[in-house]
């Protein structure tokens, strides 16, 4: 599945996976639909990983502190299990970013449910929801338009 990837990409992932793996021995329902992570667990899987922004999520950075939204994908908050990409400083609103590849765009022609499956990511937006946070999706291929990018945000930022 990963044919074609670069070395660096492939590299995270084995990295990833063992990291997986370690906080499945400890934790067996991690990644299971439904358990509930907490705030510790979520931290040091963070940590692990090593994780800075992706492409995508250093291109919005700029654009959306503009809007006071803080880059959150090294997981310093989480919302009922989840870790948003960017939440707002003083607003019960959070931004996810979307690669196409990762999370099977279909205007790209993506599926991929094999490994992210999209009840998953119901399930995300739903919690959100529930937290009674406001969530805007930004798509990967979204980016090639910035001005789009801030008419969405500011309607977002409007509207709800």
């Amino acid at each position: 599945w990963n044919k074609g990837l670069s070395k660096e990409i492939d590299v995270r992932l084995k990295k990833l996976s063992e990291s997986c793996k370690e906080i499945a021995k400890i934790h067996p329902k991690w990644g299971k639909t439904g358990h509930k992570r907490s705030a510790r667990e979520l931290k040091k899987f963070f940590k692990t990983l090593n994780r800075g922004p992706t492409k995508p999520e250093k291109e919005l950075i700029p654009l959306l502190a503009k809007f006071q939204f803080l880059y959150n994908g090294n997981g310093n908050v989480s919302i009922d299990g989840n870790i948003p990409d960017f939440i707002h400083k003083n607003k019960r609103k959070v931004i996810e970013v979307f690669g196409c590849y990762w999370h099977s765009c279909k205007e790209c022609g993506f599926n991929n449910n094999l490994i992210h499956p999209r009840q998953l990511y119901n399930n995300k937006l739903k919690n959100y929801n529930i937290s009674e946070y406001d969530c805007l999706i930004i798509w990967e291929h979204e980016l090639q338009n910035k001005n789009y990018i801030i008419d969405k945000v500011i309607k977002f930022m409007e509207v709800y």
